[in-house]
């Protein structure tokens, strides 16, 4: 009998032993539960932030490359340089520096624009000396580089208007 009051003597301290650990080590593990919780909820809202910068940053090149394919469209239908066509452009250009890299930036701001400023003097000189056989091929060579720049304008911005994991480069 005193062997049977010893067990259980033995068993009821071993049970209050597990009452007294249970509840910190249940807490240890419900902590540690919510903390893989919140840090896979964490690294996919820094995987949600990241893609949504890449759609920002492709939409804002989206804007420069369509401004510049209605402009050179513009060109080529009208053969001189609207005003309105061209503030456009100016004003989508003018963020190519931060959005692409130099080539494709002098591109915009230095070629393409300095053709234009061509297209427009020989339009001002057809305008004032009348028409002319030189002059007349002279502004059709420039309104067929226009022609040329839609596929120049592909060809430049298409690596930056693709919406890929920067790992997939």
């Amino acid at each position: 009998m005193v062997y049977l009051e010893m067990a259980k003597d033995a068993w009821l301290w071993i049970l209050d032993l597990l009452k007294t650990l249970a509840l910190p080590a249940a807490t240890v593990y419900l902590a540690y539960r919510f903390g893989t919780i919140q840090a896979a909820t964490a690294k996919q809202q820094a995987a949600t932030a990241r893609t949504k910068l890449r759609l920002d940053l492709f939409e804002r090149r989206m804007k420069v490359y369509d401004a510049s394919k209605a402009f050179i469209g513009s060109v080529i239908s009208n053969g001189v340089v609207d005003p309105e066509a061209r503030a456009l452009f100016a004003v989508e250009i003018k963020s190519s520096r931060w959005l692409f890299d130099e080539p494709v930036h002098l591109y915009l701001n230095v070629t393409m624009w300095d053709k234009t400023l061509v297209l427009d003097r020989q339009n001002r000189q057809l305008a004032d000396e009348g028409h002319s056989a030189a002059l007349g091929h002279e502004i059709a060579t420039t309104v067929g580089w226009f022609f040329d720049q839609f596929s120049k304008v592909d060809e430049l911005m298409s690596p930056y208007l693709q919406l890929k994991e920067p790992s997939d480069s």
